[in-house]
């Protein structure tokens, strides 16, 4: 059974949960209903126990959540960090996000 759990606090224990993974990075992706209605596309990167947007711009005040209200995250994938762009090591994924909540997973 899945448990309900806010955007915000899934974000808060994966990026804690990575803190002891430092050598793997998780890409949250999903998307952003804009004010037309139409969908942006959403990736977030968990690394050492920090996110970021890698394709909107990001809060530098770190009280507040790098998640717009109006977004959904729909997998997550893990790769082997620090990540090089011209040779990503997928680990594990696509899988729902809330899978990441085990830290066992990250392994």
């Amino acid at each position: 059974m899945l448990r309900f759990i806010r955007k915000d606090n899934l974000l808060k224990s994966l990026e804690k949960i990575s803190e002891d993974k430092i050598n793997r990075v998780l890409i949250l992706k999903g998307f952003i209903k804009n004010e037309i209605g139409s969908e942006e596309s959403l990736e977030i990167l968990i690394f050492k126990g920090f996110s970021s947007s890698i394709t909107h711009t990001t809060n530098s005040n770190l009280n507040n959540s790098i998640l717009p209200k109006n977004a959904t995250l729909c997998s997550a994938e893990l790769f082997l960090g620090p990540i090089d762009p011209k040779n990503q090591k997928l680990i594990r994924g696509p899988e729902k996000p809330n899978v990441f909540l085990n830290p066992n997973s990250w392994d």
